[in-house]
């Protein structure tokens, strides 16, 4: 049966996917799994770095995506991960920052968050 909410859900999450390996490309590891829900502006992530032996989950309980002079930046309000060192580096780096998006991603980011 035809379902147009689970293909808009999965077209945002590749969306969401392709943005985030934009914004990472240089980070050691991969993502594997995503979940996006833009009206809630939450973000499941769970995530593969290299060096250690199980994933680590990581939310983002609440974000918002800006654009100032032509450039696109998200804010991540409250983010928080299972793990109490990566969570207190969350805490401490990514909380209440905004951060820059390259333009190849920002396109992905404006469309699906």
């Amino acid at each position: 049966m035809f379902n147009f909410s689970e293909i808009i859900n999965r077209t945002k999450e590749i969306g969401v996917r392709s943005a985030i390996a934009q914004i990472t490309a240089d980070a050691e590891g991969r993502m594997l799994k995503l979940q996006v829900d833009s009206a809630s502006k939450t973000i499941k992530l769970e995530l593969g770095p290299k060096g250690e032996d199980a994933p680590i989950q990581v939310e983002i309980q609440s974000y918002r995506v800006d654009e100032q002079d032509g450039a696109t930046s998200i804010f991540i309000n409250q983010i928080t991960s299972d793990r109490p060192l990566y969570n207190l580096a969350l805490q401490t780096f990514v909380a209440g920052k905004s951060f820059v998006v390259p333009a190849d991603a920002a396109a992905w980011l404006k469309l699906f968050l």
